[in-house]
Formats: structure tokens, sequence, C-alpha cells
């Protein structure tokens, strides 16, 4: 399975990496513009984990921009977003992310929701 981490935040972005590269393959861009460019590579992530506070285009601009793009509908998103507040993480879900999630957050609470949402994927190809 593969993984794109878009997050801002070199300790951050590195830490996630870290946690998550023994069972994955992890790329990483520092801005939504850069995943794009990673993106236009040829890696085709299964999860792209964004982080919603970033520099040039926040996290809802870039899910509209993937979703807009039928070769990424199968990729699944996940926002990292700052406030536990109903209203903005309906407004995520809405925009087309599958998982919100917010900050601050255990590293095994991100690890849970990344499996769960991977496992839900494979559960959709099972019944197909």
């Amino acid at each position: 399975m593969k993984i794109l981490i878009v997050a801002e935040k070199n300790d951050f972005r590195d830490l996630v990496e870290l946690y998550l590269s023994g069972r994955y393959e992890i790329k990483t861009a520092e801005n939504p513009v850069e995943a794009l460019v990673v993106l236009e590579g040829k890696f085709f992530p299964d999860l792209i984990i964004i982080d919603n506070v970033m520099p040039f285009i926040d996290g809802m601009a870039i899910i509209g921009i993937i979703r807009r793009n039928e070769i990424y509908d199968n990729v699944k998103l996940m926002i990292l977003c700052n406030h536990n507040g109903f209203e903005e993480k309906s407004e995520f879900l809405a925009a087309g992310a599958d998982v919100c999630l917010t900050k601050p957050f255990r590293l095994a609470k991100l690890g849970w929701n990344i499996e769960n949402i991977l496992l839900e994927d494979k559960k959709t190809e099972i019944s197909h």
C-alpha cells in the first residue's frame, strides 16, 4: 500500500513517515503544489494524508483538486484538521475527504484510522 503525506512542518511529516514506513510505501510533500508534482510523477497512492493548514492552498482546496481528477477516484483522503467541530468536519467530508482526524492525536490513533480506511477499501474489492 502507498501513502502520500502532505504537511508543511518537517518534524511532523518526518515523524509520521517514520511511524508508517515499515508498513507502507511512503512519499512526502511539503505543500500541495509539491504533492501535485509527486502525483503527476506516476506515484498512485492508496491514501493521501493532508494537513489542513498549509502554504499556498489549504486542505479544502487540495481535496477539490484531487477529487476533480478522475484518475484519483479510488484514492482515500484523510484530512488533519485543527478543530473538533462538527461543522468543519462535515465540510471536509462533503468536499470529498474520507476521514477527518483532529490534531493533536496519538500516532496509534492515526495508524488505526489508516488501517480502517484501507481495510474498508479491501472489503469493497472483495465484494465486487
